[in-house]
């Protein structure tokens, strides 16, 4: 967040992550309480190693798109399967909302961070702004209201006012 744009951060290293400027990111939130503490404890268990070696994939293929500016690599690689199929029921309305960023035309879509809120990324501002209100409407036919966000994926930084 300090940084702006994508960031991949690691235990010893932070490097940001080119994404085209024309890339805009939708982030909708309904108004629902989900508890880090809750989304946390989905995540127990055991995962299999071919869901390991899924997630690695998708990952590549989101990074290697970001840097091809080549949203059909984003949009190949923009799945979560790990955490987003065991958070995604503590999010009612999610699975409508992520349908109607995808109807949309998101290159991807998923639940940003703990949730409840959801971002999708679209190939412009104007794509990310018309789907704003299909996804707010799936939530609202969940019984929540929403607000959204719209952005830049490669966003400037914080700074010193």
């Amino acid at each position: 967040m300090l940084l702006g744009g994508l960031v991949l951060a690691t235990a010893d290293r932070i490097v940001r992550i080119p994404v085209p400027g024309e890339w805009h990111s939708l982030l909708v939130h309904p108004e629902a309480v989900l508890e880090t503490r809750r989304a946390r404890e989905a995540l127990a268990g055991s995962y299999e190693l071919k869901e390991f070696v899924a997630q690695s994939a998708n990952l590549a293929l989101v990074l290697t798109g970001c840097h091809a500016g080549d949203a059909q690599l984003v949009r190949a690689g923009l799945r979560d399967v790990l955490v987003e199929p065991r958070r995604a029921p503590l999010v009612v309305g999610f699975g409508a909302a992520k349908a109607a960023a995808l109807d949309a035309g998101a290159m991807g879509a998923s639940i940003s961070g703990a949730g409840p809120s959801v971002f999708a990324w679209f190939e412009s501002r104007e794509r990310a702004e018309a789907a704003a209100p299909l996804v707010q409407a799936a939530f609202a036919a969940a019984g929540f209201e929403s607000c959204v966000g719209v952005s830049a994926i490669d966003s400037p930084g914080a700074v010193l006012l």
